[in-house]
């Protein structure tokens, strides 16, 4: 949640004068999208590296990184064939 003194009327203010995103997320003690997708893609690993061979996440993953990219099937638009 971000504070109170952080939500301030920047309407009369100059571009120069206005904080950064960064600056926002150091003052309000928060972290950033980016390392909150990081943490949870570790979590994700580590408990992926846990599992059985047998168990479908870690076949899917194991599959994808042997053959180096996912294997996705073609989409077919035309509804009318």
């Amino acid at each position: 949640m971000i504070p109170p003194a952080l939500l301030v009327d920047h309407s009369e203010q100059k571009c120069q004068d206005l904080m950064s995103n960064e600056d926002i997320l150091q003052e309000a003690q928060i972290p950033s999208i980016e390392s909150i997708l990081l943490k949870q893609q570790l979590h994700w690993s580590r408990n992926v590296v846990r599992m059985v061979d047998s168990c479908m996440p870690k076949a899917v993953l194991v599959g994808e990184l042997k053959a180096g990219k996912r294997n996705r099937s073609p989409k077919n638009h035309s509804r009318n064939s």
